[in-house]
């Protein structure tokens, strides 16, 4: 008998219990006699004649897994994939939505780093999906909706998971005007995570992270501000790490929320996100708990406070390689960082503890098809931007984005034209080894001074010169990269 799906819609609140496909109607076994199931049942035995057939709960999840029947739900959760499938299609990392703002509700992608205005809504419509999102598809977030303060949570993966994302990180906030929502999309990519190579780290860079990923022990940091793509470096880097050792080394991740598939035993943090103590002291026992689990290395999703800091340099010095995030500015801010938390200078400068200090931004790629050279573009630029480029570019190879994009590069998603002139990111970095005689120097001068010594008697590259390389080879546009990474910022730090 030929039904639509469509005009069935499984409440939020048994969705975990039923599964129904144009060929197959599976419940709970255990969960068969909860009235809203039993209800359910009557309701498409009245519409389609079809009787439900009794299974165990992890042959119904098995098969939810597999066939992602959670599409099957409200209109509103329909909204929701129609919204996630066209943010997929641009490639965009982030979904954001202002309900309320100008009495609207504004629908923006994150695309290759810009924000992009992509549709509007009655306030109200906003309302409803940003409820329906964070009531009846995420995990890890609390049971009930208040838009009157901030909320997180993460987007289940059956949701979204025939999409090819592994899930979605929900958080909201109330403003001035309204909502701000904000959901970062998580790709599922944990069979092929992107390798270094292809994240744009230099020979001399990958040859310096897999050399310290052989230590037995030591912690090695990532750092950038948020969107700079720490979390798909950290996957590669442990998706790495296993390469190297075969296979045969326990790798555990703790991570709040999970960003994604990570080969080895994923934990993720449980607590009241609204309670820093809370979530402090569940950090430290989710990190102690995994201690316990006979791990070789840690994945540590981000250092957050003093309690994470100490457990991770006690993971560290006691046999693990330890892989995790921190906000800081550059590789040689990561130990004052860490120091504002409370760890002492003395620890954080032992070079067998910190085995690694890395830093990196995100830069735009350009369409090989449209950008634009010096000549064509260099008569309508302002006088300083001019000189910026004539001082640290190669006039002759670098190159500029075309505003108007073209048919490789532009893309069509709601009747909006976006991503003109650009194919992607890429990464530009500092990889620091530390050295003995750098961290004495350290101690002694400060970080400056340990940098001008990394730069000039250790050969490091810096993230400036990263820039510089992939700008002549006219990867990227000078000018949109200066506002992420300034083209002359070594002229700051080197000089002495």
């Amino acid at each position: 008998m030929d039904i639509s799906l469509h005009d069935i819609l499984i409440p939020a609140t048994i969705a975990e219990y039923v599964y129904l496909s144009a060929d197959k109607f599976l419940v709970s076994q255990n969960d068969r006699g909860h009235q809203q199931i039993q209800s359910f049942c009557r309701q498409v035995r009245d519409k389609t004649g079809r009787e439900p057939e009794f299974v165990e709960f992890a042959q119904l999840k098995l098969q939810q897994e597999d066939k992602a029947s959670l599409v099957v739900t409200s209109e509103n959760q329909r909204k929701v994939r129609d919204m996630f499938q066209q943010a997929m299609h641009v490639g965009a990392s982030d979904i954001h939505l202002r309900i309320g703002e100008a009495g609207i509700s504004r629908t923006l992608f994150r695309i290759n780093g810009d924000l992009e205005d992509i549709d509007t809504g009655k306030t109200e419509e906003g309302e409803a999906m940003a409820s329906t999102i964070y009531q009846s598809m995420c995990d890890m977030a609390e049971k009930n909706f208040i838009a009157t303060r901030q909320q997180d949570g993460r987007l289940k993966e059956e949701f979204v998971k025939d999409l090819g994302l592994f899930g979605a990180r929900y958080a909201h906030t109330p403003t001035v005007y309204g909502l701000n929502v904000v959901m970062r999309i998580i790709p599922d990519d944990a069979d092929t995570p992107p390798t270094l190579e292809a994240l744009g780290f230099l020979p001399e860079q990958r040859a310096i992270i897999e050399e310290q990923l052989g230590k037995p022990e030591g912690m090695m940091v990532l750092s950038g501000p948020t969107g700079s793509g720490k979390s798909t470096t950290l996957r590669s880097m442990a998706s790495r790490y296993m390469a190297l050792t075969g296979g045969k080394k326990n790798l555990i991740a703790v991570e709040d929320p999970p960003e994604g598939k990570i080969a080895g035993v994923q934990i993720a943090i449980v607590a009241d996100r609204n309670n820093p103590e809370e979530l402090s002291d569940a950090w430290v026992r989710t990190m102690t708990a995994g201690l316990r689990l006979d791990p070789d290395a840690m994945v540590i999703g981000e250092i957050r406070c003093l309690n994470s800091a100490r457990t991770a340099t006690v993971a560290a010095q006691t046999g693990h390689i330890i892989l995790t995030t921190l906000h800081s500015n550059d590789a040689f801010t990561i130990p004052e960082r860490l120091m504002t938390f409370g760890l002492s200078l003395a620890t954080l400068a032992d070079p067998q503890l910190m085995v690694g200090l890395i830093s990196q931004r995100l830069v735009q790629t350009l369409c090989p098809a449209c950008c634009l050279t010096w000549d064509e573009v260099s008569a309508q630029m302002a006088f300083a931007d001019k000189a910026l480029v004539q001082d640290h570019c190669d006039t002759a190879s670098v190159r500029f984005r075309n505003p108007q994009g073209c048919s490789h590069c532009r893309k069509e998603v709601m009747g909006s034209s976006v991503s003109q002139g650009v194919t992607g990111r890429i990464v530009v970095a500092e990889v620091v080894k530390p050295t003995i005689r750098m961290m004495n120097i350290y101690k002694e001068k400060g970080r400056l001074a340990a940098r001008r010594h990394w730069h000039r008697e250790e050969g490091g590259i810096t993230r400036h010169e990263h820039l510089i390389r992939v700008i002549n080879a006219g990867l990227v546009d000078p000018l949109h990269a200066h506002k992420i990474c300034p083209l002359d910022e070594d002229k700051e730090f080197l000089c002495d």
